[in-house]
């Protein structure tokens, strides 16, 4: 297996800039929390769906301290003393996935990359290697949702019909799968990539940028916390 606890890695982008991945630590929490602080509003909102200024401990705990086989995730950082960085590692980028609870086959995936690394081929690189860590895990399908009526999204469907498993799960939703083997064939990962885009324009409802059952478990770690202090979830 390759993506494993110890998994690390470096390489060149197109314009040079030397990156390292890396499987997520349980001390990267305060990389991880700085990170956030560099997602704008707007990219907070589409991966939360709600205003987040922060990650709290029990969320980073969340993030940073899986199991490796149904939950796991890489992180793309720029090393120490490289160009544009300092005497620190700056993390750029992390993508993980989470299986379902229902379907041990079919996952959800989901990638951030801070604003100021944006459009430089990071996302990519992350979600080919994302995607062959859950193919080394038995993952066979990756899931997401998206509205029907979308234009989009009926772009998406027109231009990936063979590549792509749809049903409608409610009236104007429509769910998608993609069939995922090991080598990742490039039919599928452009259809994964497709789906990234459309994901930053805010066409999905569940973004598999912040996978939907990541976002309900970090949105309980909140309920809890607010009821543990004797709050109700409005924080009236």
């Amino acid at each position: 297996m390759k993506y494993t606890r110890d998994y690390r890695e470096r390489l060149s982008l197109d314009d040079g800039t030397l990156i390292e991945f890396r499987a997520v630590q349980p001390w990267h929490k305060a990389m991880l929390a700085e990170g956030f602080t560099r997602l704008s509003p707007e990219s907070r909102r589409r991966r939360f769906f709600t205003s987040k200024t922060g990650l709290s401990d029990e969320e980073l705990r969340y993030l940073t301290e899986f199991d490796g086989t149904d939950h796991y995730a890489l992180g793309a950082m720029l090393p120490a003393g490289e160009p544009d960085g300092d005497g620190e590692p700056e993390g750029i980028g992390v993508a993980r996935f989470v299986r379902s609870t229902s379907d041990p086959e079919t996952a959800e995936i989901s990638i951030v990359v801070v604003d100021d690394w944006q459009h430089r081929g990071v996302g990519k690189r992350l979600l080919e290697r994302i995607a062959g860590a859950a193919a080394e895990r038995g993952i066979r399908r990756i899931r997401s949702v998206a509205l029907a009526d979308n234009p989009d999204v009926r772009e998406l469907l027109e231009r990936h019909t063979e590549s792509l498993e749809v049903r409608r799960s409610e009236p104007g939703v429509v769910e998608f799968s993609f069939p995922l083997t090991m080598p990742v064939s490039e039919d599928i990962f452009d259809a994964l990539f497709s789906t990234l885009r459309l994901v930053a324009l805010g066409s999905f409802i569940v973004p598999i940028w912040f996978g939907e059952q990541t976002v309900r478990r970090l949105l309980s770690l909140g309920r809890n916390r607010k009821r543990d202090a004797g709050e109700t979830p409005n924080g009236s």
